[in-house]
This record gives structure tokens, C-alpha cells and sequence, in this order.
């Protein structure tokens, strides 16, 4: 009978939790890059407009002030110019404006992969039978190609690294996870049964009682 095991919760749901971070994150920019910096700069303008502070010439030139969106490049310059040299702080200059955005974009596209990545990975499994070890739907590695069971990073992370040669026999490895997926350990046992030929690190007659008997051995 196949030993299958499938990939945890935790892990299935990661991409969820980053794509949702990256949404809120996305909305939050996008928020201050289309809406309240630009509403910010126009009352910065209409502050040093009224400010008794500031010299006539320079209200006449700010009081001719479209608005953030409808202001151009140069206008937004200038106006910026005029805040901070009668020291008012604050203003968001149009590279500052266009940056947020561009963030909200990227932030978007991770968002995107993010929910690409649960959709192709929520399905994850490792399985082990009589024919040889699944990593992947459609994908069977045959016994004998099998040549080393690493268990050395087993004790302190759960990891087991498989060494096997593909149809090139080019050798390949896969990281086994008990973190990643659940039910390994049946898997990882059928693995050390069947995989006669291959290696066992560290040999199980020089492990730990610990080691020797998890996860696999013969």
C-alpha cells in the first residue's frame, strides 16, 4: 500500500498569509500615493498660502495651484520649492508619489504569485510505494536510482535529503521536511525499506539510539 504524505496546513496556507499581507500593504500605498499625500500637499499649499510668514510673491504663485493631480511635474516642483524654503515640512514631492505607486504594483504582482503559488502547491504530496518515490504527481524515482538517505539534519530540523540519479543519471537530491509535510514519517520508513541500495547517513550502526531509530533505518 502507498505511503503518501501531503503537504501541512502551515505550509499549504503560507502563500495565503504573504498575499493577504502584500493586499493590505498594496491598499494601505496605494491609499496615501492616490489619495491623501496628493489631498496632504494641497492643504500644505493653502497653509503657507494663509501664512502670514510667507512673502506676497510667493502666495501669488501658490495661490495659482491646480491641485496635486491636475498639477504638472514642474508646478509640483515649484510649489514643493516654495513650502520648503519658508520651512514648511511635509511635502511629497512627485517622486515620492510616483515611488508609492510603483510599490502598490509590485505589492500587487506579489499578491498575484502569491495566490499562484497556493493554487499550484495546495496539492503538494509525497508518496512511496512499490514502484518508487513520488515526489510530485507524474513523477516516480525507481528504487535502485535511489543512492544516499541523509538523515543527518534529522535530530535538530526534521530534514531528510534524498540523493538519487535521473534518466540523464545526473544526481538530483530532494529535501523531505517533517515541517512541510504531514505523515512523512510512514513515507520515510517505506523509503529505508525499499531503497536497498541506497546509503544511509550516517550509518546506523554508528548513530545514536535517537538517530538510528528516527525516522528510518534498517
Amino acid at each position: 500500500m502507498a505511503q503518501v504524505a501531503t503537504v501541512s496546513r502551515m505550509e499549504r496556507n503560507k502563500p495565503l498569509f504573504i498575499g493577504l499581507l502584500c493586499a493590505i500593504f498594496a491598499v494601505w500605498f496605494a491609499y496615501d500615493g492616490w489619495h491623501n499625500w496628493p489631498l496632504q500637499d494641497n492643504a500644505m499649499v493653502q497653509r503657507v498660502v494663509k501664512s502670514p510668514k510667507v512673502i506676497r510673491r510667493d502666495k501669488l504663485i501658490l495661490q495659482k495651484w491646480p491641485g496635486y493631480n491636475q498639477a504638472t511635474g514642474a508646478q509640483i516642483s515649484q510649489a514643493g520649492q516654495l513650502v520648503h524654503e519658508n520651512n514648511f515640512s511635509g511635502w511629497h514631492s512627485a517622486t515620492d508619489v510616483a515611488f508609492q505607486k510603483v510599490i502598490v504594483v509590485f505589492l500587487a504582482a506579489v499578491a498575484v504569485g502569491a495566490i499562484a503559488w497556493y493554487v499550484k502547491g495546495r496539492k503538494r504530496r509525497i508518496s512511496a510505494d512499490e514502484q518508487g518515490l513520488s515526489p510530485a504527481v507524474g513523477s516516480v524515482i525507481p528504487w535502485d536510482r535511489i543512492t544516499t538517505i541523509d538523515n543527518t539534519r534529522w535530530p535538530k530540523s526534521r530534514i531528510v535529503i534524498i540523493t538519487y540519479h535521473d534518466s540523464a543519471n545526473t544526481p538530483q537530491k530532494i529535501k523531505l521536511d517533517d515541517y512541510v509535510y504531514d505523515n512523512l514519517r510512514p513515507v520515510l520508513n517505506e523509503i529505508a525499506t525499499r531503497a536497498t541500495l541506497a546509503a544511509m547517513l550516517p550509518p546506523v550502526n554508528a548513530a545514536s539510539p535517537e538517530t538510528a531509530s528516527e525516522p528510518a533505518g534498517r
